[in-house]
């Protein structure tokens, strides 16, 4: 049986400003990239989110919608031992394929060799990488009492196997710069998002800029594909 694939995209985006997820890469959310690319090893493809809905919703490129799965409990913490352990305790499989949403570089035969070796994780550029690894079902107990001890994201993977991978096909791509999207949030959030419609996407332009300026972050985009959202409303 094929393992279930998930992609952990509920993290604070800190670096990026706003939510990597959904940047835009090579003409998808980021997150879809990395979760698309566990489409030829993985029998299900689930993405795990964070915190309530955010009101957009997530299609592949044929408008087909994603399966979104809810961290649970929804806002004790950021643990990210939380998504892990509702990935493993939705996975239909013996064993689940996890990954963060900013690794698209990951190789097939990389994935397919941590799938083999499972439990296993990533090693490489220098350091074991436990969010980046294929877990047995079995382990969605030990993922959430980890997190609800506040433990350790490498003491819950510590008797994993360690597959070695390439520094190359690990790099995270978890800030603007990495995307080639410096000083652009609002319009690096559009470019991944084109199956909205106008009035959708200056409702979103408008939020995502009113929570850019609660963070004391400018926005100083002025992209002509980015609507106008003078007079919009967020709701």
């Amino acid at each position: 049986m094929r393992p279930d694939g998930f992609v952990l995209a509920g993290g604070r985006s800190s670096r990026m400003g706003f939510d990597k997820a959904r940047a835009c890469y090579r003409g998808q959310p980021l997150a879809l990239a990395v979760l698309g690319s566990l489409s030829s090893l993985c029998g299900r493809l689930v993405l795990v989110r964070r915190g309530p809905p955010d009101g957009l919703p997530w299609r592949w490129a044929d408008g087909s919608p994603v399966e979104v799965l809810r961290e649970q409990p929804v806002a004790v913490d950021t643990h990210p031992l939380w998504g892990v352990a509702a990935a493993l305790e939705a996975s239909q499989a013996p064993v689940a394929l996890i990954l963060p949403c900013d690794v698209p570089g990951l190789t097939s035969g990389t994935l397919a060799a941590l799938i083999h070796r499972a439990p296993a994780i990533a090693i490489g550029a220098g350091r074991r990488h436990p969010l980046i690894g294929a877990f047995p079902r079995s382990w969605a107990a030990r993922a959430a009492a980890g997190a609800a001890a506040g433990g350790s994201v490498r003491d819950f993977a510590a008797s994993a196997a360690a597959v070695p991978v390439p520094a190359a096909e690990l790099e995270n791509l978890n800030d603007p710069s990495a995307l080639g999207l410096e000083g652009r949030p609002v319009a690096a959030l559009l470019q991944g998002l084109p199956f909205l419609d106008p009035g959708a996407r200056a409702r979103v332009a408008a939020g995502e800029r009113g929570r850019l300026a609660a963070q004391g972050m400018l926005d100083p985009d002025v992209d002509p594909a980015v609507p106008s959202t003078r007079g919009v409303e967020d709701r």
